[in-house]
């Protein structure tokens, strides 16, 4: 919806963007009304309590085609308010009202919502990196291979306290992780993002804040609180397939959504690394790790490329992603 409609436009085209984004937010302040043949038709709640007004966009502004200029904004979207039709009218900037950006800004988040949605049919293969090199190819193979008993070159009384790995996951390249849906239970639904968020809570202390128009295929930007908060968040609103890499792990809050998701029937999978696992300083790593073993999550001890570190920190939800640098732990 409104392909023509970028950020850069928004910020020229909207007289009063900081109250088009506020009503945005409340979205019960922006409701549908009865079409005609030739608009959409919103009615927009006033923000001084005044009576409602009504925006129009022709509905030829969701044409691919559209471009600004050298259509004008105002000749695809109009409102009844004052100031859009009487201060803004002989504007030569082509400007429109805050009600006329309200709706711009609920279509355009509308659209990259729907861009980031997912199928959770079963059998699905969420993802498969592709290896950097016949040494990290061979690496990741033979250590996706082994169990996690597997002897490590320093003594360590650790390792017995870890239960044997599942064979490593098949997939069309030897460096590939391949993480399917087969585990899932219950009914099967396309979820959206905005369905995926619905009721969490961005006040809350540590939780992260959604803007209103999105940041494309970006949902949020979070600091390490924050990235542990939403990565609870995204593993217990799991339906099909969770992946968990890191290379210290020890955040009992994470272990115990991991382990109730895991007990739902979704596939759990964490790839952790092997030394810092049988040998590290994270002394309840191993702890940890057994428990979500014995609560049947798929569990991988992994080096890294020429028998480094394992070091990535990244959960794989459902085709959400979060991407960072925060590991798994209090410390």
């Amino acid at each position: 919806m409104l392909p023509w409609c970028t950020n850069d436009l928004l910020a020229r085209a909207v007289a009063n963007l900081v109250d088009a984004a506020k009503i945005a937010e409340h979205t019960e302040m922006v409701t549908r009304a009865t079409d005609s043949s030739k608009q959409l038709i919103w009615k927009v709640e006033s923000q001084s309590g005044a009576k409602p007004y009504l925006v129009r966009m022709a509905k030829l502004a969701l044409f691919d085609d559209v471009s600004i200029p050298p259509q004008k904004v105002r000749d695809l979207i109009q409102c009844g308010c004052p100031g859009h039709t009487l201060s803004l009218k002989d504007s030569e900037d082509d400007r429109i009202c805050k009600h006329c950006g309200a709706v711009m800004l609920l279509c355009v988040k509308a659209n990259r919502m729907r861009a980031l949605r997912v199928s959770s049919a079963p059998g699905t293969q969420l993802s498969e990196p592709r290896p950097s090199g016949p040494a990290a190819s061979a690496a990741i193979k033979d250590s996706l291979a082994q169990s996690l008993t597997r002897k490590p070159k320093h003594k360590s009384d650790r390792t017995a306290r870890i239960a044997i790995c599942d064979a490593a996951p098949k997939a069309s390249s030897p460096a590939a992780i391949a993480l399917t849906q087969s585990g899932a239970t219950g009914e099967q639904k396309e979820q959206t993002a905005e369905g995926r968020y619905k009721g969490y809570d961005q006040t809350a202390e540590h939780a992260a804040h959604f803007p209103v128009g999105g940041c494309g295929s970006v949902l949020s930007l979070l600091n390490a609180k924050q990235s542990h908060k939403m990565t609870v968040h995204l593993v217990t609103s799991t339906v099909t397939a969770v992946c968990v890499t890191c290379y210290t792990f020890d955040l009992e809050e994470l272990t115990d959504a991991l382990a109730v998701t895991a007990e739902k029937g979704a596939q759990v999978t964490v790839i952790a690394d092997r030394k810092h696992a049988l040998g590290g300083v994270t002394k309840a790593m191993a702890e940890r790790l057994s428990k979500l073993k014995a609560k049947g999550a798929i569990v991988y001890l992994a080096d890294g490329p020429d028998n480094g570190i394992q070091h990535s920190k990244v959960v794989l939800s459902d085709g959400y992603a979060l991407i960072g640098s925060t590991n798994w732990t209090n410390s």
